[in-house]
């Protein structure tokens, strides 16, 4: 059987989305296994932190990002 790149892409997305999916799922449950319920928090509040500042970063650096890799 063969497959078009267009399915050969969406197949690699899918599968790696889904390992991605798995692993965050493992990191999860042994968080909770280490540290109990408090872990889970701190968890929480760490993602939370990453993507606060990214979302801060992403507005001051998108349009220049995309200014200069056009460049490169």
């Amino acid at each position: 059987m063969i497959l078009k790149k267009e399915q050969k892409d969406t197949i690699i997305t899918i599968l790696t989305k889904g390992t991605i999916v798995l692993i965050n799922f493992a990191i999860v449950v042994c968080i909770t296994q280490f540290w109990g319920a408090e872990g889970k928090g701190y968890q929480a509040l760490f993602i939370t932190n990453l993507g606060l500042i990214a979302n801060v970063t992403n507005i001051f650096t998108n349009s220049s990002i995309s200014y200069y890799v056009r460049k490169v």
